[in-house]
């Protein structure tokens, strides 16, 4: 009997260690952990409490089966009541009857229906991340392989939690290391661009009392360079408040991408664009990304005079998108891929994001002909086909 107890342990234990480590967010972790715990423990509800940001107060992280008026509401200050006392300590407690122990403070309890739990710590390194309860709508007691098989679950969700911080915590690094990248990128372009400008300002009037035929010229350029400036910064701008990338289509973006270059180099772009509809999140970043770092590498190695940018959409009749296609090709002076280095270039970049969304990626290029970048997404939800 005691042998197929501990069996069923460890294949609870196996099953918990696929659904902790199946997920990267920690929200999704911590969720995964409840619902794990409560099944594993046959136990009637289930959550976990972790410190807010002042850590003074327990407020509910992840819950199974509780209220969402508990959910919202419930704040527990530092040492209070059963689950400050697991915090406090970092050593758990079972709690038999809630209407019989002292130590337990009612609120949640009776508004929740418990009448018995167990809570343990979740460590992560020397601090008490949070408090897991597995909770029983009657009296009932806890045997040592309950609290053991507890125990075990709590260390391997200490594992889990530690992945998915480290995970959120790269993610966000690599996010403000691109968003200063390029920050940089467009600060040094806008300032190289007025101060173009502020040059030619200066000598116009000299110039157009000398030759008002270059004047004029020189006047056309100096429209084209301030539309340039504002489009760049308007893209800064952007940059800070990433949220407005969503918010413009992938089309305007485009332009304004395309108005930056041309009012800073002397290349003309030409934008065609068949078709329009939304795109999802992750698919209309990634595709304003990619075009973004071909039309910097057009800027900096290609040395082209004109660029084509090309933008078809498919959507089914209900206007859901089915396939996206952009294409950038420029007049520039190519490279042999085989012989240069994809890092130099920004092209694992592209790549990479091509792959993040499921995208095909493709480049062609050859030495005085120019270079063409393809990415096309196809929407594998979407029941129509091509």
């Amino acid at each position: 009997n005691e042998i197929n107890t501990r069996r069923r342990q460890i294949e609870a234990l196996y099953k918990a260690d696929e659904d902790l480590y199946r997920h990267l967010e920690l929200d999704q972790v911590l969720q995964a952990l409840v619902d794990t715990a409560v099944e594993i423990l046959h136990a009637d509800k289930g959550s976990l409490v972790c410190w807010d940001e002042g850590k003074e107060n327990l407020v509910i992280r992840a819950a199974h089966n509780f209220s969402a008026a508990t959910m919202a509401n419930a704040r527990i200050p530092r040492g209070q009541g059963v689950v400050g006392q697991v915090a406090a300590t970092g050593q758990s407690i079972a709690v038999e009857d809630t209407v019989q122990d002292e130590r337990v403070t009612l609120v949640i309890t009776e508004e929740e229906g418990i009448r018995s739990f167990i809570q343990v710590p979740i460590k992560t390194g020397d601090e008490v991340f949070g408090v897991f309860s597995a909770d029983y709508a009657q009296p009932r007691t806890f045997s040592e392989d309950e609290k053991r098989l507890l125990m075990s679950l709590a260390q391997r969700a200490a594992i889990a939690i530690q992945n998915a911080q480290i995970y959120e915590q790269a993610q966000e690094l690599a996010a403000v290391r691109e968003r200063n990248r390029l920050a940089r990128e467009l600060h040094d372009a806008v300032t190289q661009t007025l101060f173009s400008a502020s040059l030619i300002a200066e000598a116009l009037p000299a110039l157009w009392e000398r030759d008002p035929k270059k004047g004029r010229e020189r006047l056309a350029k100096l429209r084209q360079m301030s539309r340039g400036a504002l489009a760049e910064m308007r893209a800064l701008l952007l940059e800070l408040r990433p949220a407005a990338l969503l918010e413009t289509s992938l089309e305007n973006l485009l332009r304004q991408l395309a108005e930056a270059i041309m009012g800073r180099d002397n290349i003309a772009v030409v934008i065609e664009v068949d078709g329009e509809c939304k795109l999802p999140p992750d698919v209309h970043i990634a595709f304003y990304r990619i075009a973004q770092e071909a039309l910097n590498n057009v800027v900096k190695h290609a040395r082209a005079e004109n660029v084509i940018i090309n933008l078809r959409y498919k959507c089914s009749d209900g206007d859901q998108i089915t396939r996206v296609e952009l294409s950038i090709e420029d007049d520039g002076r190519g490279f042999q891929s085989e012989k240069t280095s994809p890092e130099r270039l920004g092209l694992n970049i592209m790549r990479e994001r091509a792959d993040a969304i499921g995208a095909d990626y493709h480049i062609e290029s050859q030495p005085e002909r120019g270079t063409q970048i393809t990415v096309v997404w196809r929407n594998e939800r979407s029941s129509h086909n091509e």
